[in-house]
């Protein structure tokens, strides 16, 4: 499995949380602008898009993009132009692939990557990563044996 090279450190930004310290075991004390601290694991800040302690649920507030946004796996680097009236922002993934994504599906969270994620390999039920050989992938809930 692949390692995430993003690291987290104390001051960094997510929405309206602020990165205050680590609370051990890969998660992180985060204050948010309302007042409220919460801990939150490193996926939820960098993959779930976790931007608030929760006091936005339930509130419509338009999300405001600007480059070096996170929104998954992408950073956002420019805005693009526009496909059928449809705003467009490129964005870089993780993986290193840039992508024009509609705003649209970048605030819903309905893009989350560049599309490396459907290719994530997945292990059948009880199977440990250690029993795999190399020559095995999986592609989403497909599993393959390759022949060399």
């Amino acid at each position: 499995m692949r390692k995430c090279k993003r690291t987290i450190s104390p001051g960094d930004q997510f929405g309206k949380l602020t990165v205050i310290e680590s609370a051990g075991n890969n998660t992180w004390l985060c204050q948010c602008e309302c007042g409220n601290q919460k801990i939150l694991s490193f996926r939820s800040l960098v993959y779930q898009n976790v931007r608030s302690c929760g006091c936005l649920r339930g509130r419509k507030e338009t999300l405001v993009i600007s480059p070096g946004m996170r929104f998954g796996k992408l950073t956002v680097l420019r805005k693009g132009d526009r496909i059928n009236r449809n705003l467009v922002w490129i964005c870089k993934c993780d993986c290193g692939n840039e992508k024009a994504i509609y705003q649209s599906n970048l605030q819903n969270g309905k893009t989350r990557s560049c599309g490396c994620s459907q290719y994530i390999r997945t292990l059948p039920e009880g199977e440990d990563d250690d029993t795999l050989d190399e020559e095995e992938v999986s592609l989403g809930s497909l599993f393959f044996l390759m022949d060399e």
